[in-house]
């Protein structure tokens, strides 16, 4: 596990908080499991319960993918995923879901 300096933790929740937002629920929990202590032992309520938070939809987000594909809930129109692929830096995964379930909004809120 990677040690986070705390004048960088807000700057990590934020991109945390973009991979929540791009249904990216990979990049997220690789946040979790690098910087999770780090949050966890944060001076800061406020970085401590937002890290939480973030936690928790990333819970929610991989036990969904453990049973539907991983990046099943990726957000495959949103901009920066497509920024990705376009600049050749990430491929979409070959599960690109026009049909994605309705109960995803409930993952990621």
């Amino acid at each position: 596990m990677r040690k986070l300096p705390q004048d960088q933790q807000e700057s990590v929740l934020d991109a945390m908080d973009l991979a929540l937002e791009r249904g990216s629920f990979p990049c997220l929990r690789s946040f979790i499991e690098d910087y999770g202590r780090d949050f966890l032992e944060s001076p800061s309520t406020s970085v401590r319960e937002r890290f939480i938070a973030l936690q928790v939809a990333g819970d929610k987000g991989a036990a969904y993918e453990n049973v539907h594909g991983r990046y099943s809930l990726l957000k495959v129109e949103h901009p920066f995923n497509r920024e990705l692929v376009a600049k050749g830096i990430v491929e979409m995964p070959a599960i690109q879901l026009p049909t994605q379930s309705s109960d995803l909004g409930t993952v990621a809120a």
